[in-house]
């Protein structure tokens, strides 16, 4: 197959490069062909197992896969993956299957049968996902976590407000001189005079 057109919307905790090789490696080993594949995948709600949606003869294929990190309904333990179990990563590879049957123009009704007798709504080989690894996204640490770093940090803010204190202690001591001009001002235009003595009033 020559080479896949594939647009992956990754609204998961999940790498979605490792969510892209499992999925692309599904596309060519079905080998249907769509002008652009658009496969969305979505956290699921419960660690049960993976569920799709594909819309009938299109490129267009919806996946919910569990999320690594959550908390059963029935009261199960809380999970934390690392990674996606690979019995999981079994059961992404035969839903995503199912849904390319889907794209193909496939629907339930003609679906083959089993080794049970039954019509089953998986029927493909899914060897072709062995050893394929869906991995967690790892958070992002922020820079500067070490405790040198934190220390240096710290110095730096306080140097940064001294330097502040520093040019408002000299504003301030404007705005007194100022201010005090003005009080002298304002005192003397209110000093009492008397007949006789120099000043407002008076008489030489």
């Amino acid at each position: 197959m020559s080479r896949i057109r594939l647009t992956i919307t990754n609204r998961t905790k999940w790498r979605t490069g490792d969510l892209r090789r499992l999925v692309e490696s599904g596309i060519r080993e079905s080998g249907v062909h769509r002008n652009h594949w658009r496969v969305e995948v979505a956290s699921a709600r419960q660690a049960r197992g993976c569920s799709g949606r594909a819309w009938l003869g299109s490129g267009r294929i919806r996946m919910h896969v569990p999320a690594p990190v959550g908390v059963e309904y029935d009261g199960g333990p809380r999970r934390d993956w690392a990674e996606l179990p690979a019995a999981l990563v079994a059961d992404f590879a035969r839903v995503l299957m199912h849904e390319i049957g889907h794209c193909r123009g496939i629907r339930h009704g003609d679906m083959l049968e089993g080794a049970s007798g039954r019509r089953e709504l998986h029927p493909y080989p899914i060897d072709w996902a062995d050893g394929l690894r869906v991995r967690r996204v790892e958070p992002k640490r922020k820079a500067g976590t070490t405790p040198a770093d934190r220390e240096a940090h710290a110095r730096a803010k306080l140097a940064a407000w001294d330097r502040k204190i520093k040019a408002a202690q000299t504003h301030r001591k404007r705005w007194v001189a100022k201010v005090r001009y003005y009080d002298r001002k304002a005192a003397a235009s209110k000093a009492p005079t008397f007949p006789g003595f120099p000043g407002k009033g008076g008489s030489k």
